[in-house]
């Protein structure tokens, strides 16, 4: 197996005349409206890339619909080079769709589903489909060596699971959402929930490679540098660490990172040394070298236009009995006439006349461009949320699952992602709090993603953690978290010794 790495998600595997690229993405305009770039770039590679490829049986693989993975514009300049797609198949066909609309063949691969190419190498996908969050994490195995790239999957429960060797494990390290770069925080308290996200990724990471032992770790998906966004944007500690934090990592253990360039294969011998963080002259001379797409879009804005666009969003969603959402204010000016009220509980929307003082409040601000694509049926919130145009700002500050399903979730998928998260099964499960030995019964799903959390860490403070996204349950105190609006249901039952516990007993005097 022959792997070559050619930027930010895009590994190349290679056997015989066999080959499977993952997610290339290789536009100057980069992605989100232009806001992401890969670092370090990669775009002059293209031509190299076609080159490796020729005379190959090709096949595609997308993970997800994120610009940074699912680049058409790569598609297009690849696309008679490829002999088919393949896709995980979510519920919302979205990304096949578009795959098909320019004239290529999609094949969706159903979660663990193993598909076989010309028998010499086979391909399956751990699909996550709950909420907001459509990724998946891909397996590829030859006869004699596997590569998982999880890529910006966070389904680490499961992945811990697996059984078999992993000779390559290729996962994101860095960042990728909006908080808290885009909140209404002090430079403090931004580094501090910047520093604390970082930790419970590397430690997420850090799990996986003691479990597994992969005998290679490659970094990917990321991190992305933002050469067109305000300098303020990245100020203070960021979610969007370098390679240089990575090292400690591997400190000790059998597993050997591999910091791969743009355009290099995978030489079992080779020792390089990290990624440094770009200097703010390399962020320059990026800067010069790349169309501003954002400054480029010409748009109208009509608030009109924009209330019709919300409505059809909460039309989608009436049937769904929602409880203390906080009231959504999109606003794009000074005065309450520049903003639109959205409350998901009653499901309905209106110009604001006058500002209101309401118990909980989401507000989202931007200008009159970035509410004007909101407006435009053809674009896609999620890829709008991922711009980082906007500013946000919630009191209190706890984070309301339902509020970002709603920001960041598409007209084609938002029904099914407020159904499958009011649906997450409440399967009951008993675990034993370390420290107290008190036994405590739950919900067996993270309520956020559906994560399982049969063997999730639980620490010395009593906290249930995630595997996912690290959110922390207290299990003495009803298993409430405290940074969010969700719970577990905790209650403590009381503890009961089993047969087996007694033989034990008897055995042992």
């Amino acid at each position: 197996m022959n792997i070559s790495f050619w930027g930010h998600n895009c590994f190349l595997i290679e056997l015989d005349e066999q080959a499977i690229l993952i997610d290339p993405w290789f536009s100057e305009k980069g992605a989100f409206f232009g806001s992401w770039h890969p670092w370090p770039s990669n775009y002059h590679l293209i031509d190299d890339l076609i080159a490796r490829l020729s005379g190959k049986k090709v096949n595609v693989f997308i993970s997800h619909e994120h610009q940074d993975h699912f680049d058409i514009e790569t598609l297009e300049k690849l696309s008679k080079y490829c002999d088919s797609v393949l896709v995980p198949k979510y519920f919302d066909n979205f990304l096949s769709a578009r795959i098909q609309s320019i004239g290529l063949d999609v094949l969706e691969l159903r979660d663990m589903e193993e598909f076989s190419l010309d028998g010499k190498m086979t391909i399956s996908a751990m699909i996550v489909d709950t909420g907001v969050n459509h990724d998946c994490a891909v397996f590829i195995k030859s006869d004699k060596k596997t590569f998982l790239n999880q890529n910006d999957c966070k389904v680490f429960d499961r992945v811990l699971a697996y059984e078999g060797h992993i000779d390559y494990y290729a996962v994101q390290f860095s960042g990728a959402t909006w908080h808290p770069s885009c909140y209404d925080y002090d430079l403090e308290k931004k580094s501090d929930i910047a520093r604390k996200k970082v930790k419970s990724k590397l430690m997420a990471i850090r799990q996986v490679v003691r479990k597994l032992e992969p005998t290679f770790f490659l970094p990917s998906a990321g991190p992305a540098v933002f050469p067109h966004l305000p300098d303020e944007f990245l100020q203070g500690d960021s979610i969007f660490v370098h390679q240089d934090i990575l090292p400690k990592l591997f400190a000790r253990g059998v597993t050997k990172p591999q910091y791969l360039r743009p355009g290099e294969t995978l030489n079992e011998e080779m020792s390089t040394e990290v990624i440094a963080p770009p200097e703010q002259d390399e962020i320059d001379a990026l800067k010069r070298g790349l169309p501003d797409v954002w400054e480029n879009l010409e748009v109208e804005f009509s608030p009109s236009s924009l209330l019709t666009a919300v409505q059809k969003r909460l039309d989608e969603i009436k049937e769904f009995e929602l409880e203390n959402c906080p009231v959504l204010r999109l606003t794009w000016g000074a005065g309450s006439h520049n903003s639109i009220a959205v409350d998901l509980n009653e499901k309905v929307a209106f110009l604001e006349k006058d500002f209101k003082t309401y118990e909980k409040l989401y507000v989202l601000e931007a200008d009159c461009k970035y509410f004007a694509l909101m407006s435009d049926p053809l674009i896609r919130w999620q890829d709008l949320s991922l711009s980082f145009r906007a500013r946000l700002s919630r009191s209190p500050d706890v984070f309301n699952t339902f509020i970002n399903i709603f920001l960041s979730s598409d007209i084609s998928n938002i029904k099914k992602a407020f159904e499958t998260t009011l649906n997450i099964s409440e399967e009951r499960i008993i675990r034993t709090e370390p420290n107290s030995g008190k036994m405590f019964e739950f919900h067996r799903y993270c309520p956020h993603n559906g994560a399982d959390l049969s063997d999730a860490e639980i620490d010395h403070e009593g906290n249930i953690i995630c595997p996912r996204h690290a959110w922390k349950f207290k299990l003495s105190e009803g298993g409430n978290c405290k940074e969010n609006d969700a719970t577990i249901d905790a209650k403590e039952v009381e503890k009961t010794i089993t047969l087996c516990e007694r033989i034990h007993t008897r055995l042992t005097k």
